[in-house]
Parts: C-alpha cells; structure tokens; sequence
C-alpha cells in the first residue's frame, strides 16, 4: 500500500465534468425553514485548517490505490443522479478511506460520508446524502451532515447580497440553502453541504434566538415542533396563528423503527412560553478499533399503520445546544472542485472530522482553530465534547 499524507491523498485532482447547458436546480420544502439571507463563511479556508488540523494533515499514511480515473461517459453531468453517481464513483470513496484510514490510525470515532437514506428520515423525507457514523449499524440512527445536489450553475453565491440584482437566482440559491437547512436542523447539525456541477456549498447553520423551536421525544426518535417568527417585533408572539407556520415531523411510530408518521400541518395552540428547548443530545458510542436516495422528488418513507398522535409531548425546557430558535442567517463556503490548496475532497474531510467531535448549533461560532470544542481535532488528546 502507498504511503503519503493526508493532504497529497485528499487533493488528487477532480474528474472534469462537462455539464449540460440551460440546468437549474430543483428543489422541495423538508422543515418550514426561512432564509432571509446569508453570509460567507470565512473560517472554512486554509490558513484555519492548517492552524487546526495542519500536523494531520501532513502526517503520511498507508493508504489504498488511487480510485480508477472516472470513465468519460460518466463525466456527461446533465442531472442530479448522474452529478451523485459521479461522486460515489470518486469523492466519496476518497473522503471515507481518508476518514477510516486517520480514524483508525488514531483510534477515534468517526463519521461516513453516507447516502441519505442510510440515516434516519427527517419530517418523513431522506436528503441524498448523509453522514453516520461507523460504529453505528442500526436502521434508526442519526445524521451528523446533511447533503442535497442541485443543478446549480458555476458561481453559487457565498453570500445573499451578491444576488441583489438577480432576483431569480436569489430565490434559487435561498431554496436549495433552505431545503438543505431543512434537513440539517432536523437532526441539530450545524453542518449542510450541497454537491453541484461546478463546486460545493459548504453551510454551517446559525441560530436565531428570536423564535424558540420544542423538540420532543417520542418513542425514542425525535418529534420536531417549528415555530418561525417573520417580525422580531415581541407583541407577535401573542398571535401564533397570523405569525408562525407550524410543522410536526413525527419521526416514529407504533410498527417498528424506519417508518414515519405522515406530516400534519395545524394551527398553534401552544404559547412561545410552553415550547421547550432542545434535549441533551445521547453521546456517541465509544470509538471502533478497527447508491444515493433520490433528491427531487424526496423518497418519502413508509407511513404507519396507525393514526398519528394530536398531540405532541411537552417537557420541561433543559439546557442543551442545540437547534432551539428559528435559524439565523447561516454560512456559507463555495469551494471548486478542483481548487488549488482547498480542494473541495479536502474540506469535506474536514466538516465530516469536525462534525464527529461536535456539530451542535448555536447563534455564532468562534474560529474552527480557535473553538475549544475542537481542541485536539489534529490528533491530541480529544476534547470528549459530545453530539
């Protein structure tokens, strides 16, 4: 087996695609999740990596032959499920032999760069990709990152106002952040990614504690209860009706783990003051020793044989972080394929690595090189923080 670093093995040069014209990306609402706007993330660069995650990096490893050169019938992107079976073909098997062979070598946990359907449905819907992580091997199991692929032509916004005069494009590129947010926080993953043509859009989610959201559980899964405030203003919050959209996404049900209990839109008869935050999240098991869901339309998951519950159970507020409040305008990283230094294999390694360690969402993050949570992420002693 070849040795080399972590870097040169995750920067093997990408499959040039050639991508039909006219595309657009198509997208449908997962959680009623609003958009207004959203801002670069400027900490998803080299020079923080290198400060984090700089001796990992460069350490050499044994790694397996290089993936075979991608056929060029294959590299005719004209769809979504031609752009995904492109990405099994080659990024995911690059990023989850990085991930397994530094895992391993340092005996930690660590995520796997996943179909959508190998995790558990969020609001009875799959997103195409997902992250799980490996020493998990249940039906049932969470997601740590949440992936979609869109159609999206070169040159996806790292921010909403360099849209301002292309209003079409704007509402495109906000619906594919939102569907994937969607996703995203329904797990209480600060970390969302979408795969295009061109690049990858890299999203670390925000909080907005302006409007509280109640996550719940329900036989074991999580039953998540939106509530979206349009107007920051305090006296809306006395009128739930006119001024929040409620979504209840019963992610269990009395047959068995897997299945769903079909979505049900009502008005709110709860109060903002009623509605708890989110739980503390389950640690992790303890570390190993040794084709995609469709997009669009989503692939919906068996509905239970049971009618749903009309209620939803409220518990008593505790103080965890995470997904607690509408989400604040979120972050966003676009990285070529085949950039030069950060290529888009590289910081995909990267947001799966950190995801393992913590991917809880809050209204604002520190530097990745300067966040405790991350402390030891370039393979000191780890900083136990759970997810």
């Amino acid at each position: 087996m070849p040795v080399q670093t972590l870097r040169d093995w995750l920067n093997q040069p990408n499959p040039h695609y050639t991508v039909k014209d006219g595309i657009l990306p198509s997208t449908t609402t997962t959680l009623d999740v609003v958009v207004d706007g959203w801002e670069e993330w400027l900490d998803l660069r080299e020079s923080n990596i290198n400060n984090l995650l700089g001796g990992l990096l460069d350490a050499e490893y044994q790694f397996p032959e290089a993936p075979q050169p991608l056929h060029a019938a294959h590299r005719f992107i004209g769809n979504e499920d031609a752009l995904k079976f492109a990405a099994i073909s080659w990024n995911v098997y690059i990023v989850n032999t990085a991930l397994r062979t530094v895992a391993e070598a340092l005996g930690r946990r660590h995520l796997l760069w996943s179909a959508g359907g190998a995790a558990r449905a969020v609001a009875d819907r799959f997103p195409a990709w997902s992250a799980v992580l490996a020493t998990d091997t249940g039906f049932v199991r969470s997601s740590h990152v949440a992936g979609e692929t869109k159609m999206f032509g070169s040159g996806f916004p790292a921010r909403s106002d360099l849209l301002a005069a292309d209003p079409a494009g704007l509402a495109r590129a906000r619906k594919c952040l939102e569907q994937v947010l969607g996703y995203a926080l329904g797990e209480n993953t600060r970390y969302a990614y979408i795969l295009t043509p061109f690049e990858v859009v890299f999203v670390r989610g925000k909080l907005d504690a302006g409007a509280p959201v109640a996550l719940a559980q329900s036989r074991g899964l999580r039953s998540i209860r939106w509530r979206h405030h349009y107007h920051h203003q305090a006296e809306h919050y006395h009128h739930p009706a006119e001024h929040h959209h409620l979504l209840d996404a019963a992610l269990s049900s009395p047959v068995g783990p897997g299945y769903a209990q079909p979505r049900h839109s009502r008005p709110s008869t709860t109060t903002p003051s009623r509605l708890p935050v989110a739980t503390t999240p389950t640690p992790w098991p303890s570390p190993s020793s040794s084709h995609a869901a469709p997009t669009t339309p989503p692939r919906r998951v068996a509905p239970a044989s049971s009618p749903p519950s009309t209620q939803s159970p409220v518990h008593t507020p505790s103080p965890a972080t995470g997904c607690a409040a509408r989400p604040g305008r979120p972050q966003v990283a676009v990285v070529a394929w085949n950039a030069v230094g950060l290529s888009a294999n590289l910081a995909m390694f990267v947001v799966h690595w950190l995801a393992a360690i913590d991917k809880s969402c809050a209204p604002a993050y520190p530097p990745i090189d300067e966040d405790d949570a991350y402390r030891g992420a370039g393979g000191e002693e780890a900083s136990g923080v759970e997810s």
